[in-house]
């Protein structure tokens, strides 16, 4: 099924009435670049990006290792000086398609805020 930017953008505006032309437009990219994603393809895409990976480098095996504020304003500008590059090396950008259509087959897990508080802990 597809939908029109016009009628994504009008059910926006009538669940939050009162968005500006800004936010609403920021809104529309983030919907039409990963909209189409499922959970697990976009956690794939993120911990394939540097500061994930560099915490996973540090952290301890079975632990957890926070992702640091710098490395995350680090990644993002260099991603602004650049914004036509892409972040993803060829390997990494193959290895994360290539279990895509499996990844969308499989059933998805349903996160409820107590799961997600426990996890962030």
């Amino acid at each position: 099924m597809t939908v029109h930017a016009s009628e994504v953008a009008a059910e926006i505006r009538r669940r939050l009435p009162g968005i500006g032309v800004k936010k609403l437009h920021k809104l529309l990219y983030v919907l039409s670049r990963y909209g189409r994603l499922t959970g697990r393809d976009l956690e794939h895409m993120t911990h394939a990006e540097d500061p994930w990976r560099r915490a996973d480098r540090q952290r301890d095996p079975g632990g957890s290792e926070l992702i640091k504020n710098e490395w995350i304003l680090a990644y993002f500008r260099a991603d602004l000086e650049d914004e036509d590059s892409l972040r993803f090396d060829q390997d990494v950008r193959e290895g994360f398609l290539a279990g895509a259509e499996t990844r969308r087959s499989e059933r998805a897990s349903v996160d409820s805020v107590d799961g997600i508080r426990a996890r962030a802990g």
